[in-house]
């Protein structure tokens, strides 16, 4: 009922202030519209009605709303759940495009690595220990991370270097799968 009642008021205001309008500039400036007043909404991107009106449903350019797949990728990478992620993937020397193309087209974290050029490292014991941490930067590792799945569940600890070169723990390799599928499926999905 109130959808009905939105429409007809819409379509008053059309009628008693909109179609005016467009007829004054119409007739006194010589200014014509590139749409048709009955032809507003439609249901697709871009679509023919029955008289031959073309409906591009977009933005102005002012008010651009829609995102590049890269700008997207950026967007869900921030989302919380794929901090660790976008913390090591901040350490790398790649682009937007060269970590998307490998995100695609790989099937785990470690063929990941080897599509961007880097390699994986698995440590036994804390990495976290003065000794590792020392050693890491020493090899050019600049970015450490927890590898945390869901809100307090922190499962290990990795470096990252601009290389695209991961040391991590035993226990974060799985983590870091999961977190590298699901980040793929809300990209493709969300």
């Amino acid at each position: 009922m109130l959808v009905r009642q939105v429409g007809e008021a819409f379509r008053h205001v059309s009628t008693a202030s909109a179609k005016p309008a467009i007829d004054f500039f119409s007739d006194q400036f010589s200014l014509k519209p590139s749409f048709r007043m009955d032809a507003a909404f439609g249901t697709k991107r871009r679509e023919v009605t029955r008289d031959g009106d073309i409906i591009i449903r977009q933005a102005s350019s002012e008010h651009f709303s829609e995102e590049s797949f890269e700008q997207r990728f950026k967007r869900i990478l921030n989302r919380h759940k794929f901090e660790t992620l976008k913390n090591i993937f901040g350490a790398f020397d790649c682009t937007t495009v060269d970590l998307l193309k490998a995100l695609l087209s790989a099937g785990s974290f470690v063929d990941f690595l080897q599509i961007v050029g880097g390699e994986l490292e698995t440590l036994p014991g804390d990495l976290l220990d003065n000794a590792a941490v020392k050693q890491a930067f020493a090899d050019g590792f600049s970015v450490g991370c927890g590898v945390q799945e869901g809100l307090f569940c922190s499962v290990g600890y990795a470096f990252a270097s601009r290389r695209a070169k991961v040391r991590r723990t035993e226990a974060a390799i799985a983590v870091l799968d999961r977190l590298l599928t699901a980040l793929k499926r809300e990209l493709l999905h969300d």
